[in-house]
């Protein structure tokens, strides 16, 4: 790769606010104006010492939580605002679509504002006017065009603004959280046009908290954290470290590559005491080094309303949900695994119980799969229930 193919380069940029402070003259709010914070205005820093490169026709989706300087990241690229420090270099035409109603003038029409946003894009009156009926016809609100902005809802605003980004032939579009609002309708057709213009080479900057559209749409994510960049990779590692195996799935970047196909209990009946046996088949498609498994017993429903219905004496206590921690050394290698655990003797009130054996990711506590088993237990109350299941546990290769 060369420097001809960089779009977009920041060098150690920083940008702060400041807070508390509005601009009271012209010069102060000229973007492309440095501006000094001061030292005794207390401030809050948005972007702290970022470097980062943007290639030519890269699909770029950058997540975060809020707050963590995603929506300045943009501003910074479109000029709207100034780094405090650092430089941003961008090369060609870049169309945004940042805030709801930027760019539009409250007393202009849809009409107007559409020549009025073409113009601060580069784009002369006669090359909007080719385009006008696209955009118009894209953005769904012919009926509306002639109508003053301000009397716009925030829906109709998203329309306009992102189909007037759409069809200017931008070398570059920054899209900030547009997915979020308006119809379904909306949303599936703009998925639609990034995704073509994706296609058609355009570099594209989406940010979003729908996993799904930037999973879907982008070969390359960021995430930001407090104003650093934290991680710059392939979506499926970044989704994974930021949300957790339930957040790829969910984004359909892929499936949990671990099944717990079945746990049994045996025999489903035992009296307080008495040994039984697990058995878990566990299919493994792809190794997970950072799962991990637990079994837990717990008392049913069924039991729980029983003892608190005055059928067992005060004194006596009922059995804690048990979590046993179980070896994941399957989890390791791909292959169908059987998993095998005996129990020499458990005292256990009388009544059903559930087994389930559950699959999870560090550093995520979030349950990913689960198989269950019912015990049943018959006999008299003993005096007090252990605090551990003392389970042997014993892992075999599963041959079909």
């Amino acid at each position: 790769m060369s420097a001809n193919d960089e779009v977009i380069v920041f060098d150690d940029v920083v940008k702060r606010y400041r807070l508390g402070v509005e601009r009271s003259n012209i010069r102060a709010a000229i973007p492309w104006i440095p501006h000094d914070p001061g030292t005794n205005v207390p401030t809050v820093t948005a972007i702290d010492h970022l470097n980062l490169t943007i290639r030519q026709s890269e699909s770029v989706g950058i997540i975060g939580n809020n707050g963590t300087g995603k929506s300045t990241l943009l501003k910074l690229i479109a000029g709207v605002v100034a780094p405090t420090s650092g430089e941003v270099r961008t090369r060609g035409r870049i169309a945004s679509i940042i805030e709801l109603g930027v760019g539009f003038h409250d007393d202009l029409t849809g009409r107007e504002n559409l020549i009025f946003t073409g113009a601060l894009m580069g784009m002369s009156a006669a090359e909007m006017k080719r385009r006008e009926d696209d955009i118009i016809d894209f953005a769904g609100i012919s009926r509306a065009i002639d109508t003053p902005v301000k009397r716009y809802s925030s829906g109709m605003l998203a329309r306009l603004g992102f189909s007037i980004a759409t069809h200017v032939d931008a070398d570059v579009i920054l899209v900030d959280e547009v997915l979020a609002v308006g119809d379904i309708d909306f949303q599936r057709y703009s998925l639609e046009r990034l995704e073509n213009l994706i296609l058609d080479g355009v570099t594209t900057l989406i940010v979003s908290h729908n996993l799904a559209a930037v999973a879907h749409l982008c070969n390359r994510v960021m995430r930001l954290d407090r104003g650093r960049l934290v991680a710059d990779d392939e979506p499926e590692k970044v989704v994974l470290d930021y949300g957790g195996r339930m957040a790829i799935v969910h984004a359909g970047l892929g499936k949990v590559p671990v099944r717990l196909r079945e746990l049994k209990v045996r025999p489903r009946e035992v009296n307080p005491s008495e040994p039984f046996d697990l058995e878990a088949v566990i299919e493994v498609e792809r190794p997970m080094p950072r799962g991990r498994l637990r079994l837990v017993l717990r008392p049913t429903a069924e039991l729980v309303a029983a003892h608190t219905q005055g059928n067992m004496p005060v004194e006596a206590d009922l059995p804690q949900i048990l979590d046993v921690p179980v070896p994941p050394d399957m989890l390791r290698e791909e292959g169908t695994w059987t998993l095998r655990g005996h129990v020499d003797g458990y005292p256990m009130f009388p009544g059903p119980y559930t087994f389930s054996l559950e699959l999870m990711e560090d550093p995520h506590n979030e349950v990913l799969d689960v198989a269950m088993a019912h015990l049943d237990v018959p006999g008299s109350i003993p005096a007090a229930a252990v605090a551990q299941l003392p389970v042997a546990w014993a892992i075999d290769p599963t041959f079909s």
